[in-house]
């Protein structure tokens, strides 16, 4: 996904700050191009977070873990934010020491993923019977 809003960052321009001003988009020129990037780049992000537990875990399909994935995400959008801006707090924070704080974080934010995952999709009632399976929505 970083890799996606770089290439939105070269679209408007800000990857070459030695062209000529004629040459450098205007901001309504390419505002919506780089908008639109922005925000295909956070679909596939949503649909990409939960699927690979799901696949994982579960006995889900792919293409059911994406829809399932990008549904939980769109239910518990404002919870994401959070754990976004907080994991970017954090990342650069870990980046300072040579990046050693990494081999910190990386541990702790697949454990804080996971627990996310656990939460928006919680396990099957064993009373069913279903054991090792999630609810997810289908």
């Amino acid at each position: 996904m970083g890799a996606t809003v770089l290439l939105a960052g070269m679209y408007l321009g800000l990857a070459d700050p030695g062209a000529p001003p004629d040459r450098v988009p205007a901001a309504g020129e390419s505002g919506a191009g780089g908008l639109l990037v922005l925000l295909l780049a956070l679909a596939t992000g949503m649909a990409f977070f939960f699927a690979t537990p799901l696949v994982m875990f579960t006995s889900a399909g792919p293409l059911s873990a994406l829809a399932a994935s990008l549904r939980g995400a769109l239910g518990n959008l404002l919870p994401l934010l959070v754990f976004g801006v907080i994991y970017v707090v954090l990342a650069v924070a870990a980046a300072i020491p040579y990046g050693l704080g990494f081999l910190v974080l990386g541990p702790v934010g697949a454990g804080a993923a996971y627990a996310s995952f656990a939460e928006v999709f919680p396990p099957a009632a064993e009373s069913q019977g279903r054991r090792g399976e999630t609810a997810f929505p289908a």
